[in-house]
């Protein structure tokens, strides 16, 4: 079940959010570090692209809400 601070934290949440991964689910520490933009929200996944990107299309990658937070 999720805390109040979760569902407040995903409602605030919109497409064009920058956020990042928290830490625990991050891969990396280096990608913990990366700023995404909320590309589409998908009920309980979203869809993020990195912010920087230099070359081409950037790539997206559909994630779950509860592994993402609002970049301060």
């Amino acid at each position: 079940m999720k805390s109040f601070k979760q569902n407040i934290e995903e409602a605030r949440i919109k497409k064009g959010s920058e956020v990042k991964f928290k830490p625990k689910f991050a891969e990396s520490p280096a990608e913990a570090k990366l700023v995404f933009i909320v590309m589409d929200l998908r009920g309980p996944r979203v869809l993020i692209a990195p912010k920087v990107w230099k070359s081409g299309i950037a790539p997206t990658e559909s994630v779950p809400m509860n592994t993402i937070e609002l970049v301060k």
